[in-house]
């Protein structure tokens, strides 16, 4: 508890025990079946009433909730502003471009009850909702409730492929659209506990001042870590996945996938490769990440040093602001225990 007031969250009044489970985001002319308010009425305490009320005057009535949920919750961004803090102990949220994330999906099934999951996966959403989100974050942090962000933007602008193109408009219009949401996420990441990003490691982007200045806008030390493609037991290719994140754990976990172990031969080729399979993140790679933030919830471990083996990097210290350091040769330079 001390390290999160440490890290400026505030008390909090006292938690419901109730929890919701589950969130229609077709609930505008949902109504309630017949009986269930006089079974509600039988099964909760003259307290858990006034609960209920409030809950009721909080929140706006396209939501339905059912009580005493054994699942977690999953929304899109949408539905974001119809929820309450104060019904849950966790926030996940993710910032991504995948039409159907496997990572929210992974947490929706892995994490414990009353773990708020926010899907934000389409460019044009954190575009209309980042104020929303914003505001979701910043009422976790006053409840001092433990909170983790995942971001992933599209990068196709960056490509290492893009030199193939000839098309420097598409080019150049991508690289705007990744600004653009840059500058939207300059709004959340310090209003989270936890967060990570993602890029593939050969993409252009990682040169760009704008996205150095948005990993460094937390002012904490920043851990790095690779993730083979071919090691997750999705298509083998030799496409390499580089994550960020402001506590160790979470890329530490990545180690085991972080060096090619394939015989000569075994990656496809270019025109072999199925480029659809690789939009999405393998379930092997969503399953890691996922464990150790419910690690880091369960266990609060929110000292955010760096634990156990020397499995990762340090990639920025804010006691040396100037280097920034992402390729792997320079990384190596700077292993985690260097934090």
């Amino acid at each position: 508890m001390k390290h999160l007031v440490a890290m400026g969250f505030h008390e909090a009044p006292e938690m419901s025990e109730v929890m919701p489970e589950k969130i229609s985001s077709k609930a505008q002319s949902a109504k309630k079946p017949k009986g269930e308010n006089k079974i509600q009425q039988q099964a909760v305490s003259s307290t858990e009433k006034d609960v209920a009320k409030e809950r009721d005057r909080i929140l706006m009535p396209a939501v339905v909730f059912s009580y005493f949920s054994k699942e977690c919750v999953l929304i899109e961004a949408c539905e974001i502003s119809n929820v309450s803090c104060h019904d849950f102990a966790y926030l996940v949220l993710e910032i991504g471009c995948e039409s159907s994330s496997h990572l929210t999906k992974t947490a929706f099934k892995d994490l414990k009850r009353g773990t708020l999951i926010v899907c934000c996966t389409e460019p044009s959403h954190l575009e209309e909702y980042w104020k929303d989100i914003k505001i979701c974050l910043q009422d976790f942090k006053k409840a001092m409730k433990p909170s983790y962000m995942h971001i992933s933007l599209p990068c196709t602008g960056g490509s290492s492929l893009q030199r193939l193109s000839k098309n420097e408009d598409l080019k150049a219009e991508s690289m705007q659209e990744f600004l653009r949401l840059i500058g939207f996420c300059f709004e959340l990441i310090p209003h989270v506990l936890l967060w990570s990003f993602e890029l593939p490691k050969r993409n252009q982007y990682w040169t760009r001042t704008e996205l150095q200045e948005l990993l460094k806008c937390s002012k904490q030390p920043l851990y790095s870590q690779f993730g083979q493609y071919c090691q997750l037991d999705a298509e083998p290719i030799s496409k390499i996945l580089q994550f960020v994140s402001n506590h160790p754990l979470i890329v530490q976990s990545l180690a085991c996938f972080s060096v090619c172990s394939c015989d000569d031969g075994r990656h496809k080729h270019f025109n072999e490769i199925n480029w659809t399979n690789t939009e999405r993140y393998p379930w092997k790679l969503c399953g890691c990440l996922i464990a150790s933030v419910k690690s880091i919830f369960e266990k609060e471990l929110y000292d955010f040093r760096p634990h156990g083996p020397d499995n990762a990097y340090l990639m920025w210290d804010p006691k040396h602001p100037e280097d920034f350091r992402f390729s792997r040769k320079r990384l190596a330079e700077f292993p985690i225990s260097a934090a």
